[in-house]
């Protein structure tokens, strides 16, 4: 027996107050090799494998199994006093004892994974259990019924701790598992990802990742919540909202039972039954648009503005309330947020928003989560400047507004009562007043992104944000139209002006359509001079990287490794390329459809003659190149790749980015940003969330709740055919007599 394991045993087990004989036992499990290759192997560096028998340790141990939460190591280890070398349970007992070494002895401090020790001991303790418990025929309990299925997922034969992680991952991310399922190989795999990357948990260290949760209502009540969680140590917030809108994470949601049925404090069966209702219910409420959401129509809402204002603004006695309703309805900030702001001290909404005032006009200021390069030197050769948007609004509205008396919600309750009884709108609540707004810019124009703008609604609740993309005067004239249809009274006594003063929204990734022909053309240039120098390998290399980019420009498509995937996913007679280039709600084995624009086609065949016609002379310079080429063909190699460090390797952004070194374009995704700034107003909206992803749940391109015709998102190949002309980029098709 090793002293090294007893001394690391010891260790382990120090708030444990058992037998020197579990310190044995655990030692025991350390001196086996581990079915998961490299895991703990700089931690256990030993060439002594002589180890006491669990048959003779057995004899020592005592009568009584230790107590669970007191000793939770140890009464793991007891469980398994009755197993043989070749059984399951024995092998991931020698898993489990090497993580749990590497846990405790993670930098910083030596109960850093105290509960994750616990945890991972716990699971497999109770998995253990209940596999003893089947194959001895003993009746089986719910719980162990649910542990039997995990040893069904455990690899049994050797793999590597990284292999294993990313397939605990898979698991824990296919939308298939139960929410038991989901939290116990959750748990797993968070635990072995520690021991993978070394990292500790705790706050306060370099490394550690502490979590944010974000909540927000997806009805109109507070009762269900759904639940955001992101990481707080990263610096950069806009990025990982970007990322959110292509790898959604599994959504959580936070529902009050007592809401569903009162009976639910008394019955734990009723309150499962009502999750199970509501689980329904959440799909339900993401299908559907929010203007679908039982809002007054057109005509209520004219009645209801006119309505206020004319109580504000006409009446003997000014109602305050009613103003307060306007401005709620016309910024789509909530009633106690507008109540906030009514000394003349406080001008701050929320976190985001303000009011501002601007040669004698006031303005809304909304700051959206944006990405925003802060030490690039070039911005002036960026597409937008802005990252806030202001929305204009008249002096009259917020003087009276500061003016007494100080009104409270029960007041705005009230007026809101009236509007009710008066108009007949019975579903006016505070907190629907708040939304009018932003469902019937949707309504009026079908651009849901921007009625998301002009609300306010930053970046982590709309996925489409982060790419936009608008003149500022532009999306000033788009609200001021849409209170003019609501209002033309109200619109033309309050007296609001929109001068065009320049600077556009948005992204910081898109750049101007100048650069972007400059960057084309350089990419154009690396391939001709390379092929005037009689350089197969670096003629080869830079058009397929010039091809990288020309796809993703013209396709919309994320920078992915391995993109645009394999020949047999290109469609070039129907026009389409398939590509797994985003998750869609949880999916993993779909990919989606791109249209492909006639330039493109054109190039792509360009490219596939090129390959066939210069197969001999890169057979010149590498060996086995034409056997690669074939491969492409015959679909088994991704369609672009390269030849660097002798060797061939297919494209991914890193790599492609020792090419582009010298053009400074950090961001991989900055040509996906740049088709979104081209499209926007040139196509439907809709026709590019489809492009992009970035649709509602339930409402993908092929789903079968999606109202969008396959023969309708074709159409939009030809406003991506015309980026060729906007950008004036070369093609290589007219070229390629100068490759042979």
């Amino acid at each position: 027996m090793s002293e090294m394991m007893r001394l690391k045993m010891r260790s382990l087990l120090v708030a444990e107050d058992v037998l020197e004989t579990f310190r044995y036992m655990g030692a025991h499990f350390l001196c086996q090799t581990p079915s998961i290759e490299d895991l703990n192997v700089d931690l256990l560096a030993y060439t002594d494998r002589q180890t006491i028998s669990l048959e003779n340790l057995e004899v020592h141990l005592p009568y009584r199994a230790p107590h669970l939460t007191q000793a939770p190591i140890s009464s793991y280890l007891y469980t398994l006093r009755h197993l043989k070398t070749d059984h399951i349970a024995y092998q991931w007992a020698v898993n489990t004892m090497h993580a749990l070494i590497a846990l405790h002895h993670i930098a910083y401090a030596s109960d850093e994974h105290k509960a994750t020790i616990l945890i991972l001991v716990t699971r497999f303790r109770l998995a253990s259990q209940a596999l003893f418990k089947s194959e001895q025929g003993k009746k089986l309990s719910k719980y162990d019924k649910l542990y039997l299925w995990l040893w069904e997922q455990l690899p049994q034969a050797q793999i590597s701790l990284e292999d294993f992680i990313q397939q605990l991952s898979a698991l824990e991310h296919s939308g298939t598992l139960t929410t038991f399922q989901f939290n116990l190989i959750r748990d797993l795999r968070r635990a072995y990802q520690y021991v993978l990357n070394a990292s500790p948990k705790k706050a306060g260290h370099s490394n550690s990742v502490q979590k944010k949760l974000e909540h927000y209502p997806l009805d109109d009540s507070d009762h269900l919540l759904m639940v955001q969680e992101l990481p707080t140590s990263s610096t950069t917030r806009s990025l990982q909202y970007e990322e959110l809108a292509d790898h959604p994470e599994i959504q959580h949601a936070q529902i009050e039972t007592d809401a569903v049925s009162p009976l639910c404090k008394q019955s734990r069966v009723l309150q499962s039954k009502s999750v199970q209702l509501m689980q329904q219910h959440i799909i339900r409420l993401q299908h559907r648009f929010g203007s679908s959401n039982h809002y007054p129509d057109l005509e209520s809402i004219r009645l209801l503005v006119s309505h206020c204002w004319n109580q504000y603004s006409t009446a003997q006695l000014k109602n305050k309330a009613y103003l307060i309703i306007l401005l709620s309805f016309l910024t789509g900030n909530s009633t106690e947020e507008w109540l906030k702001v009514q000394s003349p001290k406080i001008s701050r909404l929320n976190q985001r928003q303000r009011l501002i005032q601007i040669e004698d006009r006031y303005m809304l200021r909304s700051k959206f989560t944006l990405f925003d390069p802060v030490h690039f030197p070039h911005k002036d050769a960026l597409h937008n400047q802005i990252m806030h948007f202001d929305l204009p609004l008249t002096n009259v509205l917020i003087r009276g507004l500061k003016q007494k008396p100080i009104l409270e919600q029960a007041d705005i309750t009230k007026a809101l009562q009236q509007c009710r009884e008066i108009l007949y709108i019975p579903s006016l609540t505070s907190k629907k007043l708040s939304t009018l707004l932003h469902a019937h810019i949707y309504h009026l124009t079908g651009n849901a992104q921007l009625a998301d703008i002009l609300t306010g609604m930053d970046a982590n609740r709309s996925s489409s944000i982060s790419y936009c993309s608008y003149p500022v005067y532009l999306l000033q004239r788009e609200y001021l139209d849409v209170v003019q249809i609501l209002s033309a009274n109200m619109v033309k006594a309050l007296q609001i002006k929109v001068e065009d003063q320049g600077g556009n929204f948005g992204s910081l990734k898109a750049p101007t359509a100048k650069t972007v022909t400059c960057v084309f053309a350089y990419l154009y240039a690396q391939v001709i001079q390379a092929q005037h120098r009689f350089d197969a390998i670096a003629t080869y290399n830079h058009y397929n990287i010039w091809m990288w980019h020309i796809l993703l420009l013209f396709t919309g498509a994320r920078p992915v490794k391995d993109f645009p995937g394999l020949l047999k996913d290109i469609d070039l007679n129907q026009g389409w390329l398939w590509v797994s280039d985003k998750e869609i709600h949880g999916r993993h084995d779909d990919g989606r459809i791109l249209p492909l624009c006639d330039f493109l086609k054109r190039e792509l065949n360009a490219f596939k003659q090129y390959l066939r016609q210069n197969t001999a002379s890169l057979e010149n310079e590498i060996e086995n190149s034409t056997q690669h080429i074939e491969e492409i063909f015959d679909s088994k190699r991704p369609l672009l790749s390269v030849f660097i460090d002798h060797q061939w390797q297919s494209l991914s952004p890193a790599i492609v980015a020792q090419f582009t070194e010298g053009m400074q374009l950090e961001q991989a995704n900055w040509l996906r940003h740049t088709i979104r700034a081209y499209l926007t107003g040139k196509a439907e909206e809709s026709l590019i969330l489809a492009l992009f992803g970035h649709e509602r749940n339930q409402q993908e391109l092929g789903n079968r709740y999606s109202s969008l015709a396959l023969n309708t998102y074709r159409t939009l190949a030809k406003t991506l055919d015309e980026m060729r002309e906007f950008f004036q980029i070369d093609g290589m098709c007219d070229k390629n007599e100068k490759f042979k």
